[in-house]
């Protein structure tokens, strides 16, 4: 008699946040931590999606709003409403405005058929988590934000306001 497996199925625990209207999956192993929102020092000269920085043990780290980011629907929620995930990227970590941490659960990984294909998800999509006929794209985080982009915003946290200027090239 001839065994035949199924193949192994590739899971990932992940946090589940509520983001413009959408549910949507982060992986358990970036996500350093979840807070209530904080207030946030501005960054003159970053983009549109990145609301500040704050201090967080020690480290600056700059967050981002992840509905803008996406091009979602922002958050009606008033600051204090809503969540800050904290996450690890692989230079550092940073913040991720979302409008609500639903619940942690585990997520199917995508295979070669699911993998996507159109360049603006390409990296950002790490898999689907599944619940009977629910269902929410799971992201990487770290590629939320592009190296040039992680670049300009670390030289933005080094700039003391009076090297600000409107027409510095150093702003991205």
């Amino acid at each position: 008699m001839v065994e035949t497996r199924s193949p192994p199925s590739l899971s990932l625990d992940t946090v589940l946040v509520e983001v413009g209207g959408q549910t949507l999956g982060i992986p358990l192993t970036q996500v350093i931590g979840a807070l209530q929102m904080v207030a946030l020092h501005p960054l003159p000269g970053a983009p549109m999606h990145c609301l500040g920085s704050f201090c967080y043990l020690g480290d600056v780290l700059v967050v981002v709003d992840l509905a803008a980011r996406l091009g979602l629907q922002r958050s009606t929620r008033r600051a204090y409403q809503r969540a800050l995930l904290i996450v690890e990227g692989p230079d550092g970590s940073a913040g991720l405005a979302v409008d609500r941490v639903v619940k942690v659960g585990v997520a199917r990984l995508p295979g070669p058929s699911l993998l996507p294909t159109q360049p603006v998800t390409r990296g950002l999509l790490r898999g689907f988590w599944v619940d009977g006929d629910a269902w929410a794209p799971v992201l990487d985080a770290s590629a939320l934000l592009g190296t040039e982009e992680r670049g300009k915003l670390r030289a933005l946290l080094t700039l003391r306001p009076e090297e600000l200027s409107a027409g510095d090239d150093r702003a991205p």
